[in-house]
């Protein structure tokens, strides 16, 4: 979020998320946040972080209960590391 092509960027973290940052927050306001070293941006951040890692783990799990984790695991990493953040 520092790099300066989000600077004026109305979108949230992520679109997917539901999080409260990523639903009241745009990267570009999160930005300045952080720039500012506001201490909100590194709220909203952990926040974002700790839901993502929350709902992370409720689908491995899922995954796990269904024996389709393999499945899971190579769609995750595929959508995962073509984001660009």
């Amino acid at each position: 979020l520092l790099n300066a092509r989000w600077q004026l960027s109305d979108q949230p973290i992520d679109e997917g998320c539901s999080c409260y940052a990523c639903r009241t927050f745009s990267r570009g306001y999160l930005r300045h946040l952080f720039k500012a070293r506001e201490i909100l941006g590194l709220r909203m951040a952990s926040l974002h972080n700790v839901t993502f890692m929350v709902n992370l783990m409720n689908e491995i799990r899922q995954a796990l209960l269904a024996g389709r984790f393999l499945e899971f695991r190579d769609r995750f990493l595929a959508n995962y590391l073509s984001k660009e953040i």
